[in-house]
């Protein structure tokens, strides 16, 4: 450590040199504090690049990003009918879907679990009941005809539970469907699905719009990623 006299302070790190403190400036007043760090160390590109790269706020360094050949092929499949998106499940081109075996027996045993575990919460059994009942009025669920239960297509039940929000103004408690259930083979859906991209918009850019007009318009989609038929 290096010390001057009414000035800076050095200090040699394992990172290199650290220069802080203040210094008298030639009036005789106190001047700006200062602190930096010279890195003497060899830092590997990619280093550089995880240490910059902020992609939870947008900013990245490639300024293009490479075609997304999965996001390609789902933005292909979307069509608009009865007033509805309608997609496809992204498939992993190198999975064979017949090893997704019909797992019914597994998730018939959690739902009894589940439906156990909410007789002890009345409320809770009632709240979660009340958003079933809307979905199937909605249309966003039906039940399945009995000459259907016995398919040959591929069969795959997902097993679900409440999520509750309280702080939610709309929907307090949700059902949640777990695509990672697996058969006795130990496969689930998700396993044979593709995971990305996010299509979650660039928080950056939309609070960069929101600042660039005076009148900022904000709604909302009720219950929206069930509003998208697969």
């Amino acid at each position: 450590m290096v010390r001057l006299s009414n000035g800076p302070v050095a200090q040699e790190t394992h990172f290199g040199w650290v220069l802080s403190g203040s210094w008298l400036n030639k009036g005789g007043h106190q001047g700006y504090s200062a602190s930096q760090l010279l890195c003497l160390n060899g830092i590997p590109e990619q280093a550089l690049h995880e240490f910059w790269d902020l992609e939870a706020v947008g900013v990245e360094i490639n300024e293009k990003p490479p075609v997304d050949h999965i996001l390609k092929r789902f933005s292909a499949s979307i069509q608009f009918s009865d007033n509805r998106y309608t997609v496809v499940l992204p498939w992993k081109s190198n999975v064979d879907r017949s090893r997704l075996l019909n797992n019914e027996t597994s998730a018939m045993k959690r739902t009894v679990r589940q439906a156990h575990k909410l007789s002890q919460n009345p409320k809770l059994e009632s709240q979660y009941k009340k958003a079933f009942i809307e979905m199937e009025e909605s249309g966003v669920i039906e039940e399945v005809p009995n000459s259907e239960l016995v398919s040959p297509y591929l069969t795959y039940y997902m097993p679900h539970r409440p999520v509750v929000r309280d702080s939610s103004v709309s929907t307090k408690v949700r059902p949640v469907l777990d695509a990672s259930a697996k058969g006795v083979n130990g496969i689930s859906l998700n396993d044979c699905l593709d995971e990305r991209p996010c299509l979650l918009p660039d928080l950056v850019r939309i609070l960069i719009r929101f600042r660039r007009w005076q009148i900022a318009l904000v709604s909302d989609i009720a219950k929206a990623f069930l509003q998208i038929k697969m």
